[in-house]
Order: structure tokens, then C-alpha cells, then sequence
């Protein structure tokens, strides 16, 4: 329904209140609650034998991508309201640095892999270089590189 309002609201040059306040909604109602409710559905797709162990991973695959996609545009729309910092335009930061982004990647998956000896090295030839880029997407990549690293790590020893 929250999108179908998206796509319905009316515009007009300078006032956004409508439309921002159908953004808001969707963020706040559907982006959140989407990931569980997608879990169900495949738990429910698979008990029903609906769709095998691949079509079900690519499935989610493909519906998880597009709620990323859409994320990312409704945040970075709100990011450009704010009043923006000399580096930020939106949710591009125009001064991304990998190997901050990196370094905060290694602290995260050590947390919450409960891994804390977990012995992660980063090497760094160029501390300060920087270009445009999403951030988030940029540590949300790098965390995924690492989580399959561990998994194939693992599945490697237990072999």
C-alpha cells in the first residue's frame, strides 16, 4: 500500500512535505519489518516444497537486492534534505576513506561474530587515500567479503 502512495503522491515544485512524509512511512513501517517478513515467507515456501533450496536462495536473493536498492534511494532522498557537510552530498560522502571503512568492517565482524581473538590483518599501502562513495554500501560489502571468508575458513579446517 506505502509504495503504491509513493508512486500516487502529487507534487508540487517545492512542496514535498506529501511525498516526504510517504518516504518516512515506507522507511519506518516496511524497510524494518521486511527482513523477518521475508524469512517467513521462504520458511513457508520451503516447508510447502513451493520451491527447492535454490530457487529459494535465489529468490531472496533477488527480493533482499531490491529492497537494497530501494533503502538506499528513500535514505539517500532524506539525506538531502538535511543540511548537507562539505562532505557529505546526500548519502554519498564525497571523502570515503577505504581503509577506515575497512578497519570498521574487521571491528564489527569481530564483535558480533563473538570471535573477539579472531586474527583479521589489514594492510594498507595508502592511509589517506579517498573518493566518492556510499559508505554504508562500502562496509556492508566489505563485511560480507569477511563472513564468507570465515565461513570458507571454517568449512576448510572442518574438512
Amino acid at each position: 500500500l506505502s509504495f503504491r502512495r509513493l508512486r500516487l503522491v502529487e507534487l508540487g515544485e517545492g512542496h514535498l512535505e506529501a511525498f516526504t512524509e510517504v518516504v518516512e512511512d515506507v522507511l519506518s513501517r516496511h524497510m524494518q519489518a521486511l527482513v523477518p517478513c521475508v524469512a517467513r515467507a521462504a520458511k513457508a515456501l520451503k516447508e510447502l516444497k513451493v520451491l527447492n533450496h535454490a530457487q529459494l536462495q535465489d529468490w531472496v536473493y533477488k527480493f533482499m537486492n531490491s529492497r537494497k536498492g530501494s533503502n538506499m534511494l528513500l535514505r539517500h532522498y532524506q539525506a538531502l534534505l538535511r543540511d548537507a557537510d562539505v562532505n557529505h552530498i546526500g548519502i554519498v560522502d564525497m571523502r570515503c576513506c577505504p581503509a577506515q571503512v575497512c578497519r570498521r568492517a574487521i571491528d564489527f565482524v569481530k564483535q558480533h561474530c563473538a570471535m573477539p581473538e579472531l586474527d583479521i590483518r589489514l594492510q594498507v599501502t595508502n592511509n589517506d587515500m579517498e573518493f566518492s562513495f556510499i559508505m554504508s554500501i562500502l562496509f556492508n560489502m566489505v563485511v560480507e567479503v569477511l563472513l564468507n571468508g570465515i565461513r570458507a575458513t571454517e568449512v576448510a579446517a572442518a574438512t
